[in-house]
C-alpha cells in the first residue's frame, strides 16, 4: 500500500477540504521541493544528504499553476522515538528556511481543525508571513 490507514484517512479528509483549487499529492521527496543553495562540493553532498532520503507525507499544490503551497505530517506514535524527534526536527528547519508552511497533525485530528490549519496558512502565505514555524496541530 502507498499509504497507512490513518494516512489514507488523512488523505481523504484533505482532499474534501482543499476542493478543487488544489492538488494533494502523496510522499513527496523533500529532495525535490528545496534546493541546497550557497554550498559546494563535499559541503553540497553533506547538506543534500541530510534530505535527499526524506519527504512529506503530503503536499498541497495549486491546481492551476502547481506550486507548492504547504507540506504535511502525520504524527503517529512513531514520532515519538528520539530519532523521528531529530528527523521531525530537520524538516521542520528545512521548511522554515523554505519559506513553505509545515503543518503537524497528531493522529486525533477533526475535519474541521484540517480545514482551519489549511485556512489560515493559506492566510498567511498571502500575507507574506510563509515562514511561520511548523507547528503541531
Amino acid at each position: 500500500r502507498l499509504l497507512s490507514a490513518a494516512e489514507l484517512q488523512l488523505f481523504h479528509t484533505l482532499e474534501t477540504v482543499v476542493g478543487e483549487n488544489f492538488w494533494v499529492f502523496t510522499k513527496v521527496r523533500v529532495a525535490d521541493l528545496i534546493e541546497v543553495r550557497g554550498l559546494y562540493g563535499r559541503d553540497w553532498w553533506a547538506a543534500f544528504s541530510r534530505v535527499s532520503q526524506k519527504h512529506v507525507d503530503f503536499l498541497v499544490a495549486s491546481r492551476k499553476t502547481l506550486e507548492v503551497l504547504m507540506a504535511i505530517e502525520l504524527d503517529d506514535r512513531s514520532h515519538q522515538i528520539s530519532d523521528r524527534q531529530k528527523r521531525d526536527e530537520l524538516l521542520n528547519a528545512i521548511f522554515l528556511q523554505a519559506g513553505i508552511p509545515l503543518i503537524r497533525f497528531n493522529l486525533d485530528y477533526s475535519t474541521t481543525h484540517v480545514r482551519d490549519a489549511l485556512c489560515e496558512a493559506l492566510q498567511m502565505l498571502k500575507a507574506g508571513h510563509s515562514k511561520e514555524r511548523a507547528r503541531r496541530l
